[in-house]
């Protein structure tokens, strides 16, 4: 009897902490992880699926910073015309465009 009733409490004092919250993980905004996509491209001159991708970071940009996203916007389209001219290669012109993107965020 008496073994039953530790093993009891041992199992309600293990139990206790499983009800407890772990701290939420902090939120990242459209502007971060635009930044980590864009990041690719200005280190390997590449513009991939991702352009997207971030097409809709931005577009989150613009409904908090409507003049912000626009110009961040055309500034995407820009860089995605300068990789549709050579899209297997890396450009300086693609790495330096993605660059401009990232000083702008």
């Amino acid at each position: 009897m008496a073994r039953c009733v530790f093993l009891l409490l041992v199992s309600v004092a293990m139990l206790a902490g499983c009800g407890r919250k772990s701290a939420s993980a902090p939120k990242v905004t459209p502007a971060e992880q635009a930044k980590a996509a864009l990041r690719d491209c200005a280190e390997n001159g590449l513009v991939s699926s991702n352009v997207m991708e971030i097409k809709g970071y931005f577009e989150e940009i613009q409904k908090s910073d409507p003049a912000k996203g626009e110009a961040l916007l055309k500034d995407l389209g820009d860089l995605l015309k300068i990789g549709q001219k050579d899209p297997a290669h890396g450009s300086a012109a693609a790495k330096s465009r993605a660059k401009a993107l990232l000083g702008k965020l």
